[in-house]
């Protein structure tokens, strides 16, 4: 049974991409990667010396495997997406007590990765 559920997990990663996916590059240093992934947001609060920190990020959920050439998701990859006519560039988030990503789902098929914007061309 664990097998044919996966399997579900995966074909509905598949028609998520299709049905509302877009064209993303995932790049580590000189590495990257034509990718399709889907857009979401994740508000995180963590504690500072200041005080308390409040954080939205602009998510991306993407299936793993599209990712192997990289293994997990790490602390300063980027993830450039097309916005209109703009190029918008976001890196995968580097603030302590802050996960850079997580899963989507228990079999680990999918990844959300917590993001900033850091350029806009």
């Amino acid at each position: 049974m664990a097998g044919f559920l996966a399997d579900g997990v995966e074909w509905l990663a598949d028609v998520l991409d299709e049905q509302t996916g877009q064209s993303l590059t995932y790049s580590r240093g000189a590495t990257s990667a034509a990718v399709t992934g889907c857009v979401g947001s994740s508000q995180f609060e963590t504690d500072s010396e200041f005080g308390v920190l409040r954080i939205e990020s602009r998510d991306f959920l993407i299936t793993a495997s599209r990712l192997s050439a990289f293994g997990e998701p790490a602390r300063g990859d980027k993830i450039t997406e097309t916005q209109g006519s703009d190029t918008v560039t976001h890196e995968v988030l580097n603030v302590q007590g802050i996960p850079p990503f997580s899963y989507c789902d228990n079999s680990r098929k999918r990844f959300r990765i917590h993001t900033k914007r850091i350029t806009t061309a």
